[in-house]
């Protein structure tokens, strides 16, 4: 089909409304609080004389505004709830005129198709981004008025199944972490008769990081980093650094099979730490990082090393070690000494390997659900872009 292409300075020429005085606070929306399909997080509350530098944008309804910088994908609709708001300058805001619909402009900036121009023509880097005169020159198919709507009326039904789907897939992986974790908690919080009660000191051996001051002679080893974390306390061992570290200090850190290593340190004031990982390599010369530590069991006939991974993972998920923390520098530190008066209690061997095996289990569906979970959400993803394309090549038809 052959629809007339116009430039956006025909139909949507830019609007850069800069917001006259106010009194008290109003919202303040940054790139980062847009989502690539317009959603909305929490604002920022600020005043005209204390507001950031970039809070200098005041759209009107009707407005529609995409993220002027190369690879960011964030596009707004401004409705009548967004009014009176501030929005950075990191925005692009377009008027679009009586011949284009501002929902059906909305949706073609967010298609690949668009985003693709815009970032052939960005700059890089934070100062980059898409000049005025390179969006004026942005071209975009433009039936009539009756046909955008149309358009429009099928997209939106299209992507709200997609969203009410994504939320029901996020519902079952959420519903089998919760299981997992019911397991967890019903396992470690009983009362059994039988169970040994010990401080974890008096069952493991523990090591700390420390690679500071090194000497010669070195030797290469994989060091085992936080960012080597899964979520589910396993270890993710396909982005492992090798370094050259002293051998001296290696022979003391050398990890075995059935190690746990502990988070010490985290990223940020509002990130806890505390994950773990299992150790379960082999082969290879492997240790740990400063931002660690780890520990190793003492006795193998006394206590089961995934048994005890367990116990420590839901250490971290019930919070328990949030308490341990400090974050007088700005980042979140659980010292490796704090967790040997953590107290432990466990069973007899078989019967720790018994829960540990169905806990394993438990762990594999809920790993599987996730797997599921990111392709079912990928595939939606693709399916909405392929509808996008569609839409504006002409080829977008009821069933």
């Amino acid at each position: 089909m052959s629809w007339p292409i116009r430039s956006l300075a025909e139909v949507a020429p830019i609007r850069s409304r800069k917001p006259e005085f106010f009194d008290g606070a109003r919202r303040y929306y940054s790139t980062g609080a847009v989502g690539k399909s317009g959603e909305l997080d929490a604002p920022e509350l600020v005043t005209f004389a204390e507001r950031p530098s970039r809070a200098n944008s005041m759209p009107r309804i009707g407005d529609v505004g995409f993220a002027r910088m190369n690879g960011t994908q964030k596009v707004v609709l401004i409705s009548e709830a967004e009014l009176g708001s501030l929005f950075s300058t990191g925005f692009c805001f377009l008027e679009p005129n009586d011949r284009l619909d501002s929902k059906y402009l909305f949706y073609f900036l967010t298609s690949g198709g668009f985003q693709s121009q815009k970032n052939a023509l960005a700059g890089e880097g934070i100062m980059g981004g898409i000049k005025n005169a390179d969006v004026a020159n942005l071209q975009i198919p433009l039936p009539p008025l009756s046909e955008q709507q149309r358009i429009v009326r099928l997209l939106d039904g299209a992507f709200e199944g997609i969203a009410i789907a994504k939320v029901n897939a996020e519902k079952n992986l959420e519903n089998a972490r919760a299981l997992f974790e019911s397991h967890l908690q019903s396992v470690f919080t009983q009362s059994s008769i039988g169970w040994t009660d010990s401080a974890l000191e008096d069952v493991c051996e523990f090591f700390n990081g420390l690679w500071k001051g090194e000497k010669p002679p070195f030797t290469r080893v994989g060091v085992i980093r936080n960012t080597n974390f899964t979520k589910n306390g396993m270890l993710d061992d396909s982005d492992i650094a090798f370094l050259d570290v002293e051998v001296k200090k290696f022979e003391k850190r050398r990890l075995k099979y059935g190690d746990i290593i502990l988070e010490k340190s985290g990223g940020g004031p509002k990130q806890a730490v505390g994950r773990v990982a299992l150790f379960e390599k082999k082969a290879g010369d492997f240790s740990f990082s400063n931002f660690t530590a780890a520990l190793r069991i003492l006795d193998s006939e006394l206590v089961d090393f995934r048994f005890l991974h367990k116990f420590l993972y839901w250490t971290y998920l019930s919070g328990a070690t949030e308490g341990m923390q400090s974050n007088s520098t700005g980042i979140r530190n659980l010292d490796g000494d704090a967790y040997k008066s953590i107290r432990f209690r466990y069973p007899p061997l078989a019967e720790q390997r018994q829960i540990a095996s169905l806990l394993d289990d438990l762990q594999v569906i809920t790993d599987s659900l996730a797997q599921i979970y990111t392709e079912k959400q990928a595939c939606l993803e693709a399916l909405k872009e392929s509808l996008l394309h569609q839409a504006f090549h002409g080829n977008l038809r009821t069933a």
